[in-house]
């Protein structure tokens, strides 16, 4: 199943949304691309799909959804980093 499904089916699936949140924190964290890989200069993309963005804003904004403080705050992150997000297929 693909993470932006993961992420907007109800709250009966709270493990699945916890694992989907869990990989996305951690590719912001550690996946964030460098476009000259050699010399690690450059500006760098954060590898991220536009549709995977739009179902954390969507939990983000749901304000029953127990996983919305942590997609907040998963945005902040990926808001205050200094790399865009690279439009990407999927995560």
């Amino acid at each position: 199943m693909s993470s932006n499904r993961a992420l907007l089916r109800d709250n009966k699936h709270a493990v699945e949304k916890e694992q989907v949140l869990k990989l996305i924190r951690a590719i912001v964290e550690v996946g964030t691309v460098r476009r000259d890989s050699e010399t690690k200069n450059g500006p760098g993309t954060i590898p991220i799909s536009e549709a995977v963005m739009r179902a954390v804003v969507a939990v983000a904004e749901h304000p029953e959804d127990p996983f919305r403080l942590i997609c907040i705050q998963t945005l902040a992150e990926i808001c205050k980093r200094p790399f865009p997000v690279c439009p990407t297929r999927s995560i």
